[in-house]
């Protein structure tokens, strides 16, 4: 018998597995700011119907296949109920299209991705950080939105030259300005952006504005989301705006505080599919399989509001608005008319505004607004902010550096005769765009976790409403990662 002791029998396995040099040449897909120019691609285009679909919601279920790119789309379109008979209804200027969707919900299975409440109040905010040659060439035919800042030049012998001469300044809609600059017909909209509920003929003819999906969910925000991994159902769920007459604006002889209603047939998903090769999209596959899935990192949007008395307001709040446990990048707020806004649908902007404080008259100069934030036992400024130019800079820091494409006028409420008295579809321009464009955000700049305490909002505001709605959102840092088919997200 030998002596020899058993030995153990190493079986190498390394033949079946992949080393992490065999992906280094597997482009990130997903990232089509990386990709190689010449990188080979086929794009398929679909339109998806909704799978439900009422007045009040819509859903759409996902397809599983290739990359669903970024640059996807929802497409509506609104029509005046049976029995009205308005012949001008248009989208507000400020927003366009955005104002028929109150919440927005991406769901992946039974978990949620991605929520925001009031979406279309949100849009406001965002839409302020859109240059104005933007809206005039591209926006106002896509989502409708038109906020485009153009000098009116008078015909009055009193006013000046009117060669050279323009005291007062508007938006401008690609039609051309009445002779008489002071009337409330000055200016129309172009007869695409109408909405004409005459006759049967004209319905037919309602105008369609989409939304493209990295506006609705920031996880698409330089994604091309890969379905093609995916096992779980993927739905987006659309809560349209319950009050009707808050879809859309209308123009003056109009009937105001009408349904409109959304157009089952033109609510479709534009829907771009990308495509690579088989063999590559099969590695790209198997190479986030075996390490961490694909990591999308944005952020969502959670709400607070609160009606407030003008006294309250005006003597100052202090008011807790969430982000225990969280990394919120940076907080937004607006101040709305909420109740008070009877007759939203005969502004150019409806209701979708934010009221700048009312300047206080006299040499002295009291407190006009106010803002901080307390979180984790410290405040983020060490003195309020109470500037309204050292706001308007906090905001645009918040966005990147990127400033508020909108006017002294427009932003708060100084130098509003500037503004022209002049109307759009016969709606005064002054009226609806001077100092209804406040809208605020402040970036934490500390990157701590917020502590269990949550963030205090303290604020003042002067303002001559009988009560105010202010409107808090918190822009949370979130991560979700798609790994062997399912989706998991967190909070960072």
């Amino acid at each position: 018998m030998s002596d020899e002791k058993d030995q153990d029998v190493i079986v190498d396995h390394s033949e079946y597995v992949d080393a992490d040099d065999d992906f280094l040449d597997v482009p990130e897909l997903e990232l089509p700011s990386t990709l190689p120019s010449n990188y080979e691609m086929k794009v398929e285009t679909d339109i998806l119907e909704p799978v439900v679909f009422s007045q009040q919601f819509a859903r759409f279920t996902l397809q599983k296949k290739g990359f669903l790119s970024h640059q996807s789309k929802i497409a509506f379109a609104v029509n005046p109920a049976d029995g009205v008979i308005n012949d001008g209804a248009f989208y507000p200027l400020n927003i366009g299209v955005n104002s028929l969707i109150s919440r927005c919900v991406l769901k992946a299975g039974q978990k949620t991705i991605a929520e925001t409440d009031s979406f279309n109040f949100l849009q406001a905010y965002r839409s302020a950080f859109i240059t104005n040659e933007n809206n005039y060439d591209r926006e106002q035919y896509v989502t409708g939105r038109m906020i485009n800042f153009n000098g009116e030049y008078v015909y009055l012998s009193t006013q000046g030259n009117p060669d050279v001469s323009a005291p007062h300044y508007g938006v401008r809609t690609g039609m051309e300005l009445s002779f008489n600059p002071l009337g409330l017909d000055s200016r129309k909209l172009q007869p695409f952006a109408l909405i004409d509920g005459t006759n049967a003929a004209r319905r037919s003819e309602t105008p369609v504005f989409s939304i493209f999906l990295a506006d609705l969910f920031d996880v698409f925000t330089g994604y091309d989301l890969p379905l093609f991994m995916c096992e779980e159902e993927i739905h987006i769920e659309l809560h349209f705006m319950q009050d009707t007459h808050n879809r859309v604006s209308v123009q003056d002889g109009d009937a105001s505080n009408q349904i409109y209603n959304i157009v089952q047939d033109e609510c479709r998903m534009i829907y771009d599919t990308i495509y690579y090769d088989g063999e590559t999209m099969e590695r790209y596959r198997k190479k986030k399989d075996a390490k961490d899935g694909v990591v999308l990192d944005y952020v969502d949007y959670r709400l607070n509001t609160r009606v407030v008395t003008q006294a309250e307001i005006n003597a100052g709040i202090i008011q807790n608005i969430g982000g225990a446990g969280r990394l919120v990048d940076k907080v937004i707020w607006g101040i709305n008319r909420g109740s008070n806004g009877a007759g939203d649908d005969q502004l150019l902007t409806n209701a979708y505004n934010s009221i700048a404080p009312t300047l206080t008259a006299g040499a002295v100069k009291e407190v006009e607004a106010s803002v901080n934030l307390f979180y984790n036992d410290r405040f983020e400024f060490s003195v309020d902010r109470d500037n309204l130019a050292v706001l308007f800079d906090t905001t645009a820091r918040a966005n990147g550096g990127l400033p508020l494409q909108l006017s002294k006028q427009f932003y708060g409420n100084e130098s509003q005769n500037v503004v022209t008295g002049a109307g759009i579809e016969g709606r005064v321009e002054n009226a609806s765009f001077s100092g209804k464009n406040w809208w605020n955000a402040i970036k934490l700049m500390r990157g701590e976790r917020i502590n269990n305490q949550g963030i205090d909002f303290k604020f003042k505001h002067n303002t001559a409403l009988a009560s105010t709605t202010i409107m808090i959102w918190l822009a949370l840092k979130k991560t979700a990662v798609l790994r062997h088919g399912r989706f998991d997200c967190y909070f960072q």
